[in-house]
């Protein structure tokens, strides 16, 4: 008999809290086409069990409890989204606060975590990288991409079915008022170079697309090293030059010299042909 599976994080598509990590749980949950029970941080309670198999996303919010319970079974995988083996300082999760991005011992933590999965899946391979220059020990596997959903891909392919768009001669830059995507970094890169600009404010994922394709280039300076980025993946595929550090995962990865139609194509054939069929390779063995 099968054993129930269940995907754990902190928040899921629909929550008030989502993001990028969200969006891309609900696309691996959608390839993997495996009846899944979703639980969210505050809906553990006895929900781990020795005769079950998980798959867990972020975890900020979970119990050392439930931690525990995982690393003492053993039956679970990984999505890693973030830098989680870092506890400290603050907040930020961010390797880049270290010298050469090693992090001391005295600020690691969930390392048996990541050890006893069964794996543990990156967005990319500079993600992946981070943890093993850093000693963490685990059975890594890299996605190359961070996953969307068939609605994502269709809704691309119809932006690039519409031709040519009107263009702004200005670059573009997302108003965010978070600290880590540096808006007022990459706003003082484009005064210090004379190039005219606009900040694109948030709004509806869609519509901030269609507007950002109206741009020749984006400017993006992050302060952290991001697991991929969809902003800047979203970017790409609708034909932006990107000015950026190759701080990050995306810059890295083979495919981020393509852009349009090509790039939409690859990273389909990225998750249907190689991540999501390594994923399901250890999940079905793990619920079997």
């Amino acid at each position: 008999m099968s054993k129930e599976l269940y995907y754990l994080s902190d928040f899921f598509v629909g929550d008030e809290l989502c993001g990028g990590a969200e969006l891309s749980d609900a696309a691996i949950i959608e390839h993997l086409d495996i009846p899944v029970n979703k639980l969210r941080y505050n809906k553990l309670d006895s929900a781990i069990k020795k005769d079950g198999f998980y798959i867990v996303s972020n975890r900020s919010l979970f119990s050392p409890y439930d931690i525990k319970k995982l690393v003492k079974y053993k039956n679970y995988v990984v999505v890693e989204h973030d830098y989680q083996f870092i506890i400290g300082p603050g907040n930020g999760r961010n390797p880049y606060l270290f010298k050469d991005a090693i992090v001391p011992s005295v600020w690691q933590g969930q390392l048996e975590f990541y050890k006893n999965a069964k794996a543990v899946f990156f967005q990319t391979k500079f993600q992946q990288h981070l943890f093993e220059i850093n000693k963490v020990e685990g059975n890594f596997v890299s996605m190359s991409t961070t996953p969307y959903s068939k609605e994502d891909f269709k809704f691309f392919r119809e932006m690039l079915s519409y031709g040519e768009r009107p263009q702004h001669r200005k670059f573009a830059i997302v108003d965010s008022d978070k600290d880590i995507k540096n808006t007022e970094g990459a706003v003082a890169y484009c005064e210090a170079n004379k190039l005219d600009y606009d900040l694109i404010p948030s709004m509806e994922r869609e519509d901030f697309l269609r507007k950002l394709s109206e741009y020749p280039a984006l400017v993006f300076l992050p302060k952290t090293p991001e697991s991929c980025c969809r902003l800047v993946t979203e970017a790409r595929i609708l034909g932006l030059n990107v000015i950026t550090p190759p701080t990050y995962g995306a810059p890295h990865e083979e495919w981020f010299r393509l852009s349009g139609l090509s790039l939409v194509d690859e990273l389909e054939r990225i998750t249907l042909e190689e991540s999501i069929p390594s994923m399901k390779k250890y999940i079905l063995r793990g619920i079997k």
